[in-house]
């Protein structure tokens, strides 16, 4: 830790994901977009690298369980339960040029995270429209409630949920970390993360596993 004109700053991995004040979030790990039988893969998107990541991510929540950090799940939805579309333009821009784009209900199979990663009893679990995880959810005041600092992130898309969430975690106050081996583009978009480095502190699975284990 170092104190910047009187702010204590968090540096070191031991104070970035303490579990008493990190909350992991998974986002975007549905059917829809990972599952080989989702929409996404239907209509030519490779999830390959998506479902890649999948082992990585079972080990860090095995461990956030384990050591009693906090864990939140964001699902992307396009529809309301009753089948109200809830999407906009904005929402569909990057689908412009897209001969597809996917128009996923809440409480549908599309919409739930994949069985293996399927949510437990005291987990936080939201959806949200926007790419970003903390715009129109209740996952900022949750955390607040929790006392959270850090949020470790992993899953899908680094181009849009993932540095959208990034970002807005950094405006509001937290520290973002990002688990470089369990995100994972569609398409070629890593070089993104060299460019979230100067805004919150990026680490491999096994580093945060390691800590949550002790």
């Amino acid at each position: 830790m170092r104190v910047i004109h009187g702010n204590e700053v968090l540096t070191t991995l031991e104070e970035l994901v303490n579990p008493e004040c990190t909350a992991i979030l998974v986002a975007n790990m549905q059917n829809e977009f990972v599952s080989p039988a989702g929409g996404f893969a239907r209509h030519g998107f490779d999830v390959s690298r998506a479902r890649a990541i999948i082992p990585n991510i079972q080990a860090l929540l095995s461990a956030a369980r384990m050591a009693g950090v906090s864990v939140a799940y964001a699902e992307q939805v396009h529809r309301s339960y009753v089948g109200a579309i809830l999407a906009d333009g904005v929402d569909y821009y990057s689908y412009s040029e897209e001969e597809w784009a996917p128009c996923v209900q809440e409480g549908t199979l599309a919409a739930k995270t994949v069985d293996e990663l399927t949510p437990q009893g005291e987990d936080l679990v939201f959806s949200k429209v926007r790419a970003s995880a903390l715009v129109g959810t209740t996952l900022d005041s949750s955390l607040r409630a929790r006392g959270i600092r850090s949020i470790v992130l992993a899953g899908t898309s680094i181009q849009g949920c993932l540095v959208q969430t990034h970002y807005d975690a950094h405006q509001a106050g937290y520290y973002p970390v990002v688990v470089r081996d369990a995100v994972a583009p569609y398409g070629a978009d890593e070089e993104l993360l060299p460019q979230l480095s100067g805004f919150g502190d990026q680490f491999n699975t096994d580093e945060i596993v390691a800590l949550w284990s002790k």
